[in-house]
């Protein structure tokens, strides 16, 4: 018997593939959106999923009938690494995520809970991704107008790393050339600090707000999720090297720094532990072990698998 039912978007991307692995094993039926085109590699393992190909059947309000979700999770987003522009990353940020939004309001699901970024503070705002973090506020914007019609949990996600991630993404590019024993690589003097939180500890903070939903009160609430501890990028970087036994020559201090850099980022994770009873359970060392060692087990799904 099931606990209830989720719609979740994002399934077949990074994050959203650990959240619907979490919650199926946490006993919810989970109902995912896709494409058709869509690869969902990362959940080849998982049978009892939902599909729901929204190219196709592009009408979701019978899916909100036939399911009677109890909540809604909205982990897919537009990074603008693929060469969209505005108008898209505007439709996959803003408006696809307010449809489910009217929907959710409509069909009286009392949860919806939404995925963000850190990057798109004051304090943690690259140029180079500022049309990325523009669509993320403005989402955050129509959120709050909402009002009391909904509960609305809102999660600033920070450094996030894990199997399965990327690789357009700087981290499993790390460790895919680590593991191949390229001869050397270049960095940054790797001064700037992150807070780096393992993708299982992620999930887990889903599946915390999804429990805890009844003593959720209406309205926007808004959350960071990290480890609340800051680690230098050079000091990553070198464990990784050192959990991959890579000789690879690690060249610090070739690429200068961007002219925005961010040299700090912490989660402030202590509302998110009170309001949700989670707390990170990986150290960054174990979750790093557990990383590498998937990537030396799967290497071989990137020679011709990319998706996000």
């Amino acid at each position: 018997m099931t606990k209830g039912t989720i719609l979740l978007t994002g399934a077949s991307g990074f994050i959203g593939s650990h959240i619907a692995e979490t919650l199926l094993l946490g006993g919810w039926k989970v109902v995912c959106l896709r494409r058709s085109t869509s690869n969902t590699w990362r959940l080849s393992a998982q049978p009892n999923i939902i599909w729901h190909d929204i190219d196709l059947n592009q009408d979701l309000a019978p899916l909100f009938v036939e399911h009677s979700f109890d909540a809604v999770i909205h982990a897919a987003t537009a990074y603008g690494k693929k060469g969209e522009d505005n108008s898209s990353l505007l439709f996959a940020n803003v408006y696809f995520p307010l449809r489910l939004l009217d929907l959710a309001i409509k069909h009286h699901v009392s949860l919806f809970v939404s995925t963000d970024t850190f990057f798109k503070t004051a304090v943690h705002n690259y140029s180079y991704m500022q049309n990325y973090t523009l669509s993320k506020s403005h989402f955050s914007d129509w959120m709050a107008l909402a009002g009391d019609a909904i509960k609305l949990v809102s999660l600033s996600l920070f450094q996030v790393y894990g199997e399965r991630d990327s690789d357009t993404k700087f981290i499993t590019n790390l460790l895919l050339k680590l593991q191949l024993g390229v001869p050397a690589m270049d960095f940054t003097r790797g001064e700037q600090k992150r807070d780096f939180i393992y993708v299982k500890d992620v999930a887990a903070a889903y599946q915390s707000v999804i429990d805890a939903r009844a003593s959720i009160k209406p309205g926007l609430h808004l959350f960071d999720v990290g480890t609340g501890a800051e680690t230098e990028l050079r000091k990553f970087i070198e464990l990784a090297a050192q959990l991959t036994g890579s000789r690879t020559c690690l060249n610090f201090g070739v690429i200068p720094y961007l002219a925005d850099e961010i040299f700090s980022s912490r989660a402030n994770v202590e509302p998110f532990k009170t309001a949700f009873g989670w707390k990170p359970e990986f150290s960054l060392n174990a979750g790093l072990k557990r990383t590498v060692d998937w990537f030396a087990e799967n290497a071989h799904l990137y020679a011709s698998v990319s998706g996000p």
